[in-house]
């Protein structure tokens, strides 16, 4: 009976276990706690009753428009580079699952997110009574009032035109797992600085960009699980076979490494 290989084991465990403890305290921060409405506060201006950078240039123009169109630009250049390169098979092996796991990211993390947004009930705080708006303010967890319209607000569906970055982290898995954590915070930082523009625009709460960060970090996962370690088990199965017939030198999707740039040109 053919059995999943520890790595992959391993490599579920830690993100299955992280999810879940990280859902957790979001969801107890979010339920008792008034963190997201202290930090909305801050970019409230009680005296003229609005959000002073909901239409400012920094906000509206460039982070709103221009950041978010530049990162959808290059996930479509991307995807454009890996079609090209899967219709011309010029890569395999390893490299073509880990170019699957980057252009699955490009569309799954935005549409998935996207469509929890569609079905959310709350709103999005400039709509908020508390900021001006006629919705009342609700956690994750409360229930929306009769004869309130849902808000379709959460999560947070700005930032996931950068947040599909976190699947680059497929160029260094499943043989640097290391290398790859240190360069989440990195490839996470785009998405992370689009969510906060919002906030300080009134169109998102923190806890919004913090959810979609976690549902980016279970599709990326998801993603690595299915494709990258299945992977490493049977090429290393497949490399036993070779070497018990005589035949010299590693797979030649073992020897991949780390995704190149020339590798999608």
């Amino acid at each position: 009976m053919a059995r999943s290989h520890p790595a992959r084991r391993q490599f579920i465990a830690v993100n299955a276990t992280g999810l879940l403890l990280v859902a957790l305290l979001l969801l107890a921060i979010n339920q008792f706690t008034d963190w997201d409405i202290r930090l909305t506060d801050y970019y409230y201006d009680t005296i003229q009753q609005r959000f002073p950078w909901r239409d400012a240039w920094l906000t509206a123009e460039l982070g709103h428009h221009w950041l978010k169109l530049a990162f959808q630009l290059l996930g479509g250049a991307l995807l454009l580079g890996m079609l090209r390169q899967w219709q011309t098979k010029k890569i395999q092996g390893i490299a073509l699952r880990r170019s699957l796991v980057i252009g699955l990211s490009i569309i799954l993390v935005p549409s998935i997110i996207a469509t929890l947004k569609h079905f959310s009930s709350l709103h999005c705080p400039w709509d908020i009574d508390r900021w001006g708006g006629h919705a009342p303010f609700l956690r994750l967890l409360d229930a929306l009032p009769a004869g309130v319209a849902g808000g379709q607000c959460f999560p947070a569906g700005h930032a996931t035109s950068a947040l599909w970055l976190l699947g680059l982290i497929a160029c260094w898995l499943p043989d640097q797992p290391r290398r790859a954590l240190r360069m989440t915070p990195l490839l996470l930082a785009p998405g992370l600085l689009l969510g906060w523009l919002q906030q300080m625009r009134g169109a998102h709460l923190l806890s919004h960009t913090l959810w979609s960060v976690w549902l980016s970090w279970a599709i990326v996962a998801a993603l690595s699980a299915w494709l990258l370690f299945p992977a490493l088990q049977t090429e290393e199965n497949h490399d036993a076979t070779r070497q018990g017939l005589g035949s010299a030198g590693p797979h030649p999707a073992l020897g991949a490494g780390p995704l190149r740039a020339g590798q999608f040109h």
